[in-house]
């Protein structure tokens, strides 16, 4: 779909300069959401939301519905309201003040940034986003020339617990760049959601690409490829899930065989430590990050096993753990900041935890978390089933419109989108994070016309 086909301003809602400035602050704070000012208790910054909060207020609309899934989110928000209602009649135990308004700060973001970007695409010329991103990669290769030349302490008055390396020579420093970041992971993270968002836009091309490949190449981070396989596994789940509901039985069959017959080979080939160590030793040799590296090649060779001493991956992957660990031993748990209170949930789930740690990375000893740093598993942990439930619906909501729209559009874009969102509402960015739900906002609005223009075409 070509932004021609995008209607705009469907609500008649004026543009005046105040709408304007306002879109123009909060789309930038959904999407870098780590510049702010430095001396506040957290990396995610709170401005989108409270520019979302405005602009809420001056797109309101009796006749402006509230989109599917917000519903969901504002429950969310409800259970966080109410466990503050009993935390302050004593039903729990009194918790630190900052840590309370952090943790209710995550459930007030979802559905505010939900909702506002949902309206605010209504009425604005989408070219703003696509401008916005742009600027925000512009602002990431400047941190890093400030990096370079030994300007970093520039950075300390706008993004909190930011990691500094001595950059002299990029090569010798251990994990590359931070830019406007806290730390070089989050830059890969960010970069893949903003491939995201320039993808459902079409601005997407090979100068883009390569910008965005660049920019989370020089953070010299692991997770540069974890979010490389998370779009690659995203995909292939898209397209095999689309051949599955157009594929004749003859036709799934051939493709059975062809799935079976390229495993094989790929255990046969890549699995071979041999192989592996080649690969990455002469990788490394060419510059690319070690540390991704390694650790894709010892995933290879031993399984998840290998990390059985590499704590901070296993701390990385707390948020599906201690969800699972949450449901078993205590489904009924009801009380926002759970994730918060490390001592409580190490007593309550940590016989469970160890197990599931133990059955996948085979370590001897607890690996336990200070905090989760997980979206929706945050959730879970913290209303156990009826956090569940409502994750479920939310993401049942997003998937089937983002199935529909690919198959009825051709385009696999949606479908790759709601994969690789899906993985990062559990895997390491936190609930806060407001890029995750103006990515969301941004699919679901673009799904919703695709279809729309479907029907308007039959």
């Amino acid at each position: 779909m070509k932004e021609s086909d995008i209607s705009f301003n469907q609500s008649g809602i004026s543009l005046n300069w105040e709408i304007k400035l306002i879109s123009f602050l909060f789309i930038f704070c959904c999407f870098q959401p780590y510049i702010g000012l430095s001396f506040l208790p957290s990396d995610t910054q709170p401005f989108a939301t409270l520019f979302g909060i405005f602009l809420i207020f001056l797109l309101r609309s009796k006749y402006d519905l509230l989109p599917g899934p917000a519903i969901f989110l504002l429950v969310i928000l409800g259970f966080a309201l109410v466990s503050i209602l009993f935390s302050f009649f004593g039903l729990y135990e009194d918790k630190d003040l900052i840590l309370m308004i952090r943790s209710f700060w995550g459930y007030l973001t979802a559905p505010v940034i939900f909702i506002a970007f949902y309206r605010m695409l209504k009425v604005i010329d989408h070219k703003m986003i696509t401008s916005i991103l742009k600027l925000i990669l512009l602002i990431l290769f400047l941190g890093y020339i400030l990096n370079i030349f030994y300007l970093s302490e520039i950075i300390q008055f706008f993004v909190n617990r930011a990691i500094y390396e001595d950059a002299s020579g990029v090569a010798d420093v251990a994990r590359g760049l931070t830019s406007f970041y806290p730390e070089q992971s989050r830059i890969s993270e960010q970069l893949g959601i903003m491939f995201f968002a320039l993808f459902l836009l079409d601005k997407l091309n090979l100068r883009i690409i390569l910008i965005l490949l660049f920019g989370a190449f020089l953070s010299f981070a692991g997770q540069f490829y974890v979010v490389l396989i998370e779009i690659l596994i995203a995909y292939l789940i898209s397209r095999f899930l689309i051949s599955v509901s157009r594929s004749s039985l003859s036709e799934l069959l051939r493709m059975f065989s062809f799935l079976f017959f390229g495993f094989i080979i790929f255990l046969y080939i890549f699995l071979n430590p041999f192989v592996v160590s080649s690969i990455t030793d002469f990788l490394i040799d060419l510059g690319l990050p070690s540390r991704g590296l390694e650790a894709v090649s010892t995933v290879l060779v031993y399984g998840t096993s290998g990390f059985s001493s590499d704590e901070g991956l296993i701390v990385k992957l707390s948020g599906p753990i201690a969800s699972l660990a949450t449901l078993i031993e205590n489904p009924l748990n009801f009380e926002m900041g759970t994730v918060f209170d490390n001592d409580q949930l190490r007593i309550s789930i940590s016989e469970t935890h160890f197990l599931i740690e133990r059955f996948i990375f085979g370590n001897d000893k607890l690996v336990f978390f200070d905090f989760v740093y997980s979206s929706l598993g945050t959730v879970i942990i913290d209303f156990g089933i009826y956090g569940l439930i409502l994750s479920s619906f939310f993401l049942l909501f997003l998937s089937k419109n983002s199935l529909k729209a690919s198959l009825e559009s051709n385009e696999i874009k949606y479908l790759v989108c709601f994969f690789f969102l899906l993985f990062c509402f559990f895997i390491k960015i936190p609930l806060a994070n407001p890029s995750l739900w103006a990515l969301s906002a941004l699919l679901y609005y673009y799904c919703l016309n695709m279809r729309s223009k479907s029907v308007k075409d039959d």
